[in-house]
Parts: C-alpha cells; sequence; structure tokens
C-alpha cells in the first residue's frame, strides 16, 4: 500500500505466502481507494458491501488490465 493506511478486503481475493500477499484484482496503485471502515474493531454490513465491490469491481475496471489476463 502506498500510503501506509490499513484496509481490508476479502480473503477470498488474497492469496497468502509467508512472505507477502497477492491480490490480482487491484494494482498496488488502487489500494487506497478501498472504502474505509469508521470503526477498528467493527464492519457492518454496508462497508464489508462497499469494500467486496470496490475489490471485485477491480477485475473489470483496474486501469490497464484486462480479465482473465
Amino acid at each position: 500500500m502506498n500510503s501506509g493506511a490499513r484496509r481490508l478486503l476479502p480473503m477470498t481475493m488474497a492469496k497468502i505466502w509467508a512472505d507477502r500477499v497477492r491480490i490480482n484484482a487491484l494494482t498496488s496503485d488502487l489500494f487506497d481507494g478501498i472504502p474505509a471502515t469508521k470503526s477498528t474493531t467493527e464492519v457492518t454490513k454496508l462497508e464489508e458491501d462497499k469494500i467486496s465491490g470496490y475489490v471485485a469491481g477491480g477485475y473489470m475496471y483496474a486501469k490497464g488490465r484486462k480479465f482473465g489476463v
């Protein structure tokens, strides 16, 4: 993440190794756009929906990306 801010993302969209995490749906410059949560201890259903929509939508809208490539 470029800014160092913390963001949540759906675990189903992440591949996790011991030394890195990969999210194929987004490029690193788009991480700061992931919607933030108001609380650090709770996530509302609306926040969860916004986060999921943003990350999943990256497959279609991430600049320079084509689905399946």
